[in-house]
């Protein structure tokens, strides 16, 4: 079982991805925040997080996101010492930006950025051919 350092790093970790994705794509970030909800609410390491621990978390982890995004992206190692934990991310990174029919270059290239920040491979079927991935967004009923 993780440790309370542990848990507080992902966390950290998931909000800047959050964050990051979200503002690298614009015009899908309302299909992101339908998947953002169910992460933030329901799965670990928010799960266990009181309301207002969790909106501190993301008003203060979207300060830095925002003022320093190359900083936030290349720190993401130290919230994420394990190596399960590196590729929990990408996978979380893949889930969130779920299918994009028409993705922009911003959101490829933070993606790249993410999981090579990560050293970890951008998701070989987001990257080469988005428009036919498995759908896997919270709206229309798709599973998350």
């Amino acid at each position: 079982m993780p440790d309370l350092e542990s848990l507080r790093g992902r966390a950290e970790a998931v909000v800047r991805i959050l964050v990051l994705l979200g503002g690298s794509n614009r015009s899908y970030r309302s299909e992101m925040l339908d998947r953002w909800s169910d992460i933030f609410t329901r799965k670990e390491p928010f799960a266990g997080l009181s309301v207002e621990r969790r909106q501190h978390l993301l008003h203060e982890k979207s300060i830095v996101a925002t003022l320093d995004p190359d900083g936030a992206v290349e720190t993401l190692p130290d919230l994420l010492p394990q190596p399960e934990d590196l590729a929990l991310a990408v996978a979380m990174i893949d889930r969130i930006i779920g299918e994009v029919e028409a993705p922009i270059a911003e959101l490829k290239a933070m993606a790249r950025y993410l999981c090579h920040a990560l050293n970890q491979k951008t998701p070989k079927e987001f990257v080469e051919n988005p428009a036919k991935r498995e759908t896997r967004g919270a709206r229309k009923g798709r599973k998350i």
